[in-house]
This record gives C-alpha cells, structure tokens and sequence, in this order.
C-alpha cells in the first residue's frame, strides 16, 4: 500500500465523522481537513461543492441536490446513505444534511465513514461470478436481442456450449407456438413494466419444446443503451418423451391417469354417509395459444393447486380431465361450487403476464341423482361434455335435466349477455359522490347496466360474474369509459360546474396480458380529450394488492397523465393498512358492507375511523358507498369521511334523468344530521384553487395573469411545496414605473425579466390542514391582509385561506 492510501486509511480509523458546511448562495464549502485526504486528493487541496460531489456515484449527486434543497424549505434535517468512490478505495458512508441556524441559504452537515465496500473491478467481479455460476438459467441480450453472455445452467438447458449461444440472435429459441402478436405484446411489456414473468415454452438445440418459468427484465444505461437479461428454471420434459396415459412423476404438475383417477373415486364412494354424495366434472379447456401435452397438464395442474375445498384431479384422455369432491347433498351449493371452477379454470395465472387459458366447458354428474356408481359418474360427465357442442364462452352443463332446467339460467344469460355486448347496448348509469359537509356533488360513478332480451330477473352483479368468467368484462369497462367521457362535459354544463369529476371502474379480474386494461385505459382517456383531472379510475382492492408492485406502477402511471385513482370495495379483500400506505391513491372507497346498520360501538366504525386517520395522513379521501339512513350520515360524518355516495342522496340514473332533473341541492334536514365537531380545522376553510407560478418564473409571466385577471397574490411552488408567496404590490413595487408609458425604455422592460423568487417573500404563515380554526383566527386579527398557507401532513401545499374564508365560515356556523 503506498504513502497515500495509508494516510486515507488512518484519517478514517482516527476521525470517522467529517464535518461540513456550504453555503448556497456563494457555493462555498468549509470542511474538516482531514475531508481532502480520505477523498484521495492532497492533504492541502481546498475542497468545493463540486469536488466533493464529484466522488459521489452520478446518479445520487441530482439526489443530494434535492436534498439541500429540501432542507431548506423544510428546515428538517435528512440523512442519505451513499457510496464515496475514490482513487484507491470505495466507502459505504452516511451524509447528514442539517439547517443552519441563523444563516440563511446554508446547511451543514457530517459525513460518517460506515465500513469499506468492495473496489468496481471487484464488484464486477463478484456479479460476473453470480451471473455465471447460478443454478438458474441465466441470458444477457442486446436492445436488438442478441446474445452476449449466457451462464452453464443456461446452456445445459438448452443443449447448446456457450460459443454455439454468442453473437446469435434469441430468436433460434422460439418454439414455434406462439403467434406473431404474442412476442409483440410481450416486448411491449417489458419495455413499458421493464420485467414480465411468467411460463413461457422454448426450443432447445434438439429441437424438443419445453416449458419454462422466466424472469425477463430491461435494464437502462447511461447514453440511452439497454439490455435485456433472462432469468429461466426449466419446468418439463420434451412433450415427445410423454404419452395420454402415462401418470406424471412431477410434484409440481402430477396428475393421475384415469386409472388412478377411478381408483379414488371408488375409495370415496365406499366411505361416504347418507348425508353427502359425490360430484363429478369433466372438462376440456379451450386453449388461446397451441401448447404441447405436458405443458397443459402443468398448467391445469397448477390452477387447481389454487382451488381450495375440492378433492381429486384427473386427466381422463388426451385434453379431457376431470374433477371430483366429497359434498352435501345440497343442490345450490354444487352449482355454486361448479360455478367457481368454471370461473378459475377460465381465468389465467394471478402472477402470470400471459396466460394460455381462454374457456372452459363442464360436464358434471352428481351420485344418486344421475348415477349410481363410480363408473356412471364418469360415463354421464363425459358424455354431457361430449354431446353440447363447445361455446365462445365457458360453459357449464348437467347430465340430469332437472338440473339443468333448474341452474340453465346461467347459460340462458350468458347467452343473453353476449349477444347483448356484440351489439354494444350497453347503458351507462350515474349515482352522486356527495361532499362533506357541503352536501355538494363532487363526482358521479359511472355504473355499467344493460337490458337483456328475458323474462328471467337477474342483477347486474351477477352479469358482471358472468362476464368475469367468459372475459367479457375488459370489454365492458371499455364501452362504459367511453360512455361517461363523452357524458361528463354534459353533466359539468347542466350543473354550471367543471369540477365535477367522473368515476369509472376498471375491473383487473382477468386481464388478459399483463394487465393491460389499464394501459388500454389510458389510450381510452387520451383519446377522449378529457379533463383527466377530472378522471378518478376505480380499482378493486383485491385485485391491486394482488399483484401489488405491478399496479403500483400503473397508478402512478396514471397519475402521471393528472387521472386520480380509488380502491373500490376496501375492507372486502386484503385489508392490508401496510400496502395501502404505500400506495399513492387519491381515495379510498369503503365497501357497503360496513356501512349497513352502522353503530358507534361497532368494529365496523372502529375500523372506518382507523381508516380515514391513515387515509388523511397520506392524502387520499374516504367514500363511504351505501349510505341510506341518517343516522348512518351522522356517525360518517363523525368518523371523518370525506364524501358519501348512496341512495339517501339519489339512486343511479341515466343521463336523460340526469339532465332534465336537478338532483342536488339536497334537503336542509340532511345537512341538521351531519355530525357537528367541537373543534374546527383549517380543513374546513381551505381554498383549493389559488394562483401558483414557479421560482425561476419571470415577472412578465405575473403580468399577464393580472392583465386577464386580478390576482392578489401569486404562490410560489416547488416540489408540491410553498416556498415563497408573490403579493401583487411587491410586483408593482419591483418594476419601472415606467412600463406602459411613453416613457417606456428597453431598461425598464428589462424590469420584467426579473424572476419571482426576487421578490417572493420568504416569511409566511404555514399551518397544517388539521390545526385549529383559532389559530387562523388568531393570526388574521393582527395580519388580515395576509394570507395562511395550508399544508397536508406530508408538508405539501393543497391550498390557503384568507380572512374573507374565515368570516364566510363563522357566519354560515351562525346560521346553521
């Protein structure tokens, strides 16, 4: 080790923290000394803000940016964990950024050396030897998919040597069964999500197709580069080395022949009580892409590890499998339970991209009501199965008539319903989201509805089911969304009010290829030329948490384009308050469920309060859906929700009724049963809509807003946070006196080149959303002139009051 790489090293055993302190303004960095040696330079180099960060990795220097920034504004310290890159070494240390008292545009801080980290040939080095030398199938390829590296398990695999791999392109790994539009939509996929997982069938070098569960991912680097890496474990044999009737020896895909199959059944039927019977299903699944035997026995094999309360599974012949269970002797419930797996088998893997399901037809046979024995119970399921021909949507058919006259309104329905969408009659309903405590409408939901061709009563819920089953339901959501963008400039007119949003529902229940209704949602409001401010997409919280870090994604996604997102049902799925607070949604809908015969000792309630104390927190609002007595509005409105939606206020309508109807206002008696707090908050005077221009945001600019409209005051916004508030007579104040005059000169024009943040003031009142109104109070009776901004509790900005908001607010208290 030379002279200079032992200095670093005892600088860091002897003094492990390094103060210091730079000042913004002038770009001046005071620092410990010893600071210069452990970052490798010469003992008496005078370090600057850029040296320093110039031994940061480049991607953490525009963090470390922000963060000053943020200190500033904040004046709450941060702490960061970074690695410091020096000629001989790499530390692992942490940056601690603190304001400085008494001195403006400055911070200070430490940087505390943690431990030694691994030098980048090192580094290299190791990832190289993981990347080669683990038990999984592991492949780098170029931006145009060639190969550049694939690791031994890869290429035994495969049957390939390395060399055999190099330079050529992925594409000799195709199996030949799959369709053009297939890999289209999966590279979609992987350069939108940058990974896509899921069972994907490939050719190795003998030509044999096997089945694999990959990983691929997208990886960006510097200059606009990227690769991809492929990540595989092999699944299966060669679908050549299987037969029909040949009982799998795999654990994770074991099927019995029919055989075996028989066996069992007779086992159960000899042990059965008087109380139970056994059901039979046999089916075939109508496959989307071609896959070879084995790999449809896998995949049917894994699907119904997923099923629960259900006994044995089958394969009869080629294709044809079947199902049986031990049950009561209950009719409705075998329908229903026959139900769900016709609804499971039509559905693709929950953590699959892409899967190879498209629908499903059941032929069932129940003991003591079509069969006698083992044998008849799958004779009379195979022959139901058989003998109706095969739909455009899963199918469900009994062997005895009775059965099938009494559960045939399914397929009637289904039958109905697809005829019904074919010729696009769908309606469009619309049900108010109410505010609290103004008892204003906020949005309308939009609600799918549809007339069906029958004498037979149904419910929209149980055609959604349905549709749900057939993959139907991407298909109405599309046509809904359609529906309600074109309406709600229609809607904002007749109540002389563009903010009035939209709600749409957007059901994930089996989206086909990686969730892509919602990427076609997008399209959709795109397309429409909304508002998309005034877009909220509802998603149910069962099918979000599911796949969580994937919707997760296109929430934000959504958010990007300005489109607010709500989870529907909550407290029916997951319930999860940990995944919610990381997810950033804008409001919460709380399902029926645990509004219905609401009280103020139940769980229900307790639950409600809990929920919109985290909602507030993170700055989303709390629906509550089937508000319909008073006293359910009462205790709401006591729990703290923001908005009610329910028959108290108004049932769904169609637009018609919409427009020619004034739903809203509501009656004052409404307004008598909204809980009344003892305190009030900033909450209730807040003023959502104000005037904001930027720092670097030129004086011209705040000209033209006062020109077109008088402003009193212009706040200035970075990062969602209020950082300096621009008053209309500092503006008059900082330009020429000149302007618009004769006397007007190129230097006094100069004056509206000025930027905001020159004449900001920096001083302001700040106070949370959740303060008392006193405070306002308090603060108005000495400055009334001014204004108070309003932050939520992640110190955003969501809006500010003025005195005139808060005098509206005592009187309309007075009267009520």
């Amino acid at each position: 080790m030379d002279m200079h790489a032992m200095k670093q090293y005892s600088a860091v055993k002897d003094k492990q923290l390094f103060k210091w302190f730079f000042n913004l303004k002038e770009k001046s960095l005071d620092c410990d000394p010893l600071l210069s040696e452990f970052l490798g330079f010469s003992a008496n180099k005078k370090l600057s803000i850029g040296l320093l960060l110039s031994c940061f990795p480049t991607h953490q220097v525009s963090i470390i940016k922000s963060a000053f920034k943020r200190v500033l504004s904040t004046q709450q310290g941060i702490e960061l964990d970074s690695v410091i890159n020096t000629p001989d070494h790499r530390y692992l240390v942490k940056l601690s950024i603190f304001p400085t008292e008494n001195r403006v545009g400055s911070v200070e801080g430490v940087i505390e050396y943690l431990q030694n980290f691994p030098k980048t040939v090192q580094e290299n080095e190791f990832l190289r030897e993981i990347f080669l030398h683990s038990d999984n199938g592991r492949m780098l390829a170029t931006s145009n998919h060639i190969i550049i590296m694939a690791n031994k398990a890869f290429c035994d695999q495969l049957g390939y040597q390395q060399h055999e791999l190099i330079g050529k392109s992925a594409k000799i790994l195709k199996s030949g069964h799959y369709q053009p539009e297939f890999y289209k939509k999966l590279w979609e996929t992987v350069d939108t999500l940058k990974v896509w997982r899921g069972e994907l069938l490939a050719k190795n070098k003998m030509h044999n197709v096997c089945a694999r569960e990959v990983q691929i991912q997208r990886f960006e680097l510097d200059g606009g580069d990227h690769f991809y890496f492929s990540n595989c474990v092999k699944l299966d044999l060669p679908s050549s080395a299987l037969h029909s009737n040949l009982t799998i020896d795999n654990s994770n895909s074991s099927i019995p022949n029919k055989v075996l199959y028989t066996q069992s059944l007779q086992q159960s039927f000899a042990s059965i009580n008087n109380e139970q019977t056994l059901v039979v299903a046999t089916f075939k699944i109508n496959w989307l892409q071609t896959v070879s035997d084995f790999t449809a026995c896998w995949l049917v094999s894994q699907r119904f590890q997923l099923i629960k309360q259900f006994g044995t599974l089958g394969l009869i012949s080629e294709g044809i499998y079947s199902i049986y269970w031990v049950e009561e002797k209950k009719p409705d419930k075998i329908d229903a339970l026959l139900r769900q797996l016709l609804k499971v088998f039509s559905h693709g893997f929950d953590d699959s991209g892409f899967d190879l399901f498209s629908t499903i037809n059941i032929g069932a046979s129940i003991l003591l009501v079509d069969a006698k024995n083992p044998t008849q119970l799958i004779s009379h399921s195979t022959q139901t199965l058989i003998a109706n021909p095969v739909k455009a949507y899963s199918s469900l058919y009994y062997f005895d008539r009775r059965l099938a006259n009494r559960f045939g309104r399914y397929q009637v329905l289904a039958k109905l319903l697809k005829k019904a969408l074919n010729e696009q009659a769908v309606e469009v309903y619309y049900q108010p989201i109410v505010a609290i405590p103004s008892l204003q409408i906020e949005e309308f939901e939009a609600l799918f509805r549809i007339q069906l061709d029958t004498e037979l009563e149904y419910e929209i819920q149980e055609l959604i089911s349905i549709a749900e089953a057939n993959n139907w339901i991407n298909e109405i959501d599309t046509m809904v969304t359609k529906i309600a963008l074109n309406a709600l400039p229609d809607i904002q007119k007749h109540y002389q009010d563009d903010n009035i949003a939209i709600a749409i529902n957007r059901s994930l229940a089996n989206d086909r290829i990686t969730h892509c209704c919602l990427e076609d949602t997008i399209d959709i409001l795109l397309a429409s030329n909304a508002d998309l401010s005034k877009v909220t997409i509802e998603l149910t919280e069962s099918a979000v948490f599911e796949n969580f870090q994937q919707q997760k994604k296109w929430v934000e996604k959504l958010q990007e384009y300005g489109v607010k997102v709500a989870i529907d049902d909550f407290g029916t799925g997951y319930s999860s308050f940990a995944y919610l607070s990381n997810l950033p949604v804008n409001f919460i809908k709380i399902d029926r469920s645990f509004v219905t015969d609401l009280t103020l000792d139940s769980n229900e309630y307790a639950m409600i309060e809990m929920l919109c104390k985290l909602a507030h927190k993170i700055g989303a609002k709390v629906i509550a859906e089937g508000v319909e007595t008073v006293e359910e509005l009462s205790l709401l409105s006591r729990a703290k929700v923001d908005l009610l939606q329910g028959y108290i206020f108004s049932r769904p309508l169609s637009l018609e009724n919409i427009l020619t109807n004034q739903v809203q206002p509501y009656p004052d008696s409404l307004s008598e049963h909204l809980y009344q707090r003892s305190a009030s908050t900033l909450g209730d005077i807040c003023i959502k809509a104000f005037e904001r221009v930027e720092l670097d945001d030129r004086l011209s600019l705040i000209r033209e807003k006062l020109v077109s409209q008088a402003h009193e005051y212009f706040l200035v916004i970075e990062n969602k946070r209020c950082v300096g508030i621009v008053y209309s007579r500092d503006y008059y104040a900082a330009i020429s006196p000149y302007i618009d005059t004769e006397g007007e000169h190129k230097r006094d024009l100069a004056t509206l080149d000025k930027r905001a943040h020159q004449i900001m003031k920096k001083e302001f009142m700040v106070l949370d959303v959740d303060s008392d109104i006193k405070e306002a109070e308090q603060y108005f009776s000495t400055a009334s002139e001014m204004i108070i901004v309003i932050n939520d509790h992640h110190r955003e900005c969501i809006g500010i009051t003025t005195v005139q908001a808060l005098l509206t607010y005592q009187c309309a208290a007075k009267n009520r």
